[in-house]
């Protein structure tokens, strides 16, 4: 990792806020006092010199090492997790150069008390910026990581997408900061997916928000402590649970028609494609993984929209070759003659 004298900066914004607003006063100030509960308490984290400027549902940070906002937001957003609420963010280089309000062009030295006293607040310079666009274009929960510091830190981040329209099916692709073990547990996946259900029942436009939080952590999964002889039964309470929801097809069940879903069942597949041909997996895994995905029509009619970062070329023509050979055995089935 990097520790130049660079410094990088993050814009955090909560969401879900409004809406609680609308009809939930008390669940709305709870959601921000959460909020700022995680910023103070992973707060030892940060150095000295390290800054975070928060108002209402929103956040500028500025750290002098990029390894430490890495390990704050994933604190923070683990935190979070666990109340059932998310954001999304972006992390670029720069610095926030916060300054207070400049009272040297008021010389009244009565009113300058006052102001002083009534008027709260900082401004930044230009760098916030590109740190607000860059979570602004973000249509999902997640946290965009400008391509320059994505490679400075490649083991803390990991391919995730968006989609950028409602009507179409193209994908934004983007690095996020891999996700902890904690936030995959059995416990913060399944408040997930009650939030998800219920942001998908009040609105399809705001259901595939939550799309770039599967693909992430798909891609965060390591499988090889998955092992199963060939000949047993298959035990799904071995793998990662967010794995056993898939193939016991929870999860298709659950959201089967939000847009970009398909990026999902993808994003999981590349991965144990990637790790069955780097030996970190077993067969069993691998053909269970084909056999479900490849079996769900839905999913496979957008095969061809799915970009590389997702589905690199070989793991695609792999997939290709398999939906053939299922067409072509299904073609080639005689049926008994009735007699």
């Amino acid at each position: 990792m990097e520790t130049s004298e660079k410094k990088y900066i993050s814009f955090l914004d909560l969401l879900g806020t409004t809406s609680t607003a609308h009809f939930n006063e008390s669940g709305y100030y709870k959601k921000l006092e959460n909020f700022w509960g995680a910023l103070a308490k992973h707060s030892s984290i940060l150095e000295a010199e390290d800054q975070v400027h928060f108002f209402s549902d929103c956040a500028f940070i500025e750290a002098k090492k990029i390894q430490t906002l890495v390990k704050y937001l994933k604190n923070v957003r683990t935190s979070l997790f666990l109340t059932g609420q998310y954001f999304k963010a972006s992390i670029v280089e720069g610095e926030l150069e916060a300054k207070s309000l400049n009272l040297s062009r008021y010389k009244n030295k009565e009113l300058k008390e006052s102001i002083n006293k009534k008027i709260k607040g900082h401004t930044f310079g230009s760098n916030v910026v590109s740190a607000y666009l860059n979570h602004d274009k973000l249509k999902g929960i997640g946290i965009v990581v400008d391509h320059k510091v994505a490679q400075k830190i490649e083991e803390e981040c990991v391919y995730s997408c968006y989609t950028p329209n409602i009507n179409t099916r193209s994908y934004s692709v983007y690095y996020d900061l891999k996700y902890n073990e904690h936030d995959i547990e059995r416990e913060s996946i399944d408040l997930f997916f009650r939030k998800f259900v219920q942001a998908n029942h009040l609105s399809k436009s705001l259901g595939r928000y939550y799309i770039p939080i599967l693909v992430g952590m798909f891609n965060s999964l390591n499988y090889s402590n998955f092992y199963q002889k060939n000949d047993e039964e298959f035990d799904y309470e071995k793998l990662p649970y967010l794995v056993e929801v898939l193939l016991k097809g929870r999860i298709n069940s659950l959201f089967e028609t939000v847009v970009g879903i398909e990026t999902v069942f993808f994003s999981y597949l590349n991965n144990v494609y990637n790790q069955y041909n780097s030996n970190n997996i077993e067969s069993v895994l691998f053909s269970k993984s084909n056999d479900y995905i490849l079996s769900k029509k839905r999913v496979t009619k957008y095969l061809k929209n799915i970009p590389d970062e997702l589905l690199k070329s070989s793991n695609k023509n792999m997939v290709l070759e398999k939906i053939s050979d299922n067409l072509v055995g299904e073609l080639n089935f005689k049926p008994k003659k009735i007699t």
